[in-house]
């Protein structure tokens, strides 16, 4: 073997290790790692999975333990579903930091990279989740997202988009809690929508209203079902609820994102909420 060959091995061997090191690093979070952050580091290292997944940030102060998770570019580009990957890593991760520091606030992150930005989070028993997949091939559909954040009882809200392309009213069942105070999410003009009704402790609640095959106006007196509720807003078009047999004198606030309201149906809406602050919002896009 001549001298150039073996020149070129040991170069290639040398770049090989490089990239390798380099791939462990971002993915272990190795850059990031400090003494006072050593049990957050562990936490982390042990809940990710490296074939898609890479530690973004690890922030530890006197306050606030947050994490920040990212998708490899490869996964994304290659449009490898891995939101159940992301959902149970961040999930792991926000529980036994939880456990490990209760005197702090927790944030964990998960989800694509770039602009994009993450696709799901928990700040403190507070959920947000977006995901582009939204098809039958979904990793994580929204009955199981549901199913596994009411088991968490540190769960206090949830704001769901666009989970596997499926709206609340396409379920059949909920569990039935009561630690949730605060839920957003979508739904198509059926009245099938009475199933979130299992959120029986809510406090805050936020729909945003679709169109679908179904031409049907929404039965809205579910909403006498929630004792608790304080907020309530919808976005959608006005000419499609039903709030007759509604009466709402425990709302605060009562947002509604329409097209355009009558003067008749501006006071329906302060019939049903005598002692609401009432919002109307005219110039949003309704469907």
């Amino acid at each position: 073997m001549s001298k150039t060959v073996k020149q070129f091995l040991i170069a290639g061997i040398i770049i090989v290790v490089g990239i390798i090191g380099i791939y462990l690093s971002m993915a272990f979070g190795l850059f990031y790692y400090k003494s006072y952050t050593k049990d957050v580091h562990k936490v982390v290292c042990d809940n990710i999975d490296i074939r898609y997944q890479w530690v973004d940030s690890i922030t530890v102060t006197d306050e606030m333990v947050h994490v920040q998770l990212n998708q490899w570019t490869v996964a994304s580009f290659m449009r490898v579903e891995t939101d159940d990957v992301n959902f149970y890593s961040m999930f792991n991760i926000y529980n036994k930091l939880s456990d490990i520091y209760e005197e702090k606030k927790v944030s964990v992150l998960a989800g694509a990279t770039g602009s994009a930005g993450h696709t799901m989070s928990i700040h403190n028993g507070k959920l947000q989740y977006f995901s582009r997949c939204s098809d039958n091939n979904c990793a994580l559909s929204l009955k199981e997202l549901l199913n596994y954040v009411l088991s968490q009882k540190s769960i206090v809200s949830i704001e769901a988009e666009y989970v596997a392309g499926q709206t609340f009213d396409s379920l059949t069942y909920i569990p039935e809690n009561t630690h949730v105070k605060h839920l957003m999410g979508q739904a198509k003009y059926s009245n099938n929508i009475s199933v979130i009704t299992a959120f029986q402790g809510l406090e805050s609640l936020d729909l945003v209203f679709y169109p679908g095959e179904s031409s049907d106006i929404v039965d809205m007196s579910f909403l006498k079902d929630f004792k608790d509720l304080e907020e309530l807003t919808i976005h959608g078009n006005i000419k499609r609820f039903d709030f007759s047999n509604t009466e709402l004198p425990n709302i605060k606030k009562f947002t509604f994102k329409t097209s355009t309201v009558s003067d008749e149906e501006k006071a329906l809406l302060y019939e049903l909420c005598p002692s609401a602050e009432i919002v109307i919002d005219e110039d949003s896009h309704s469907c």
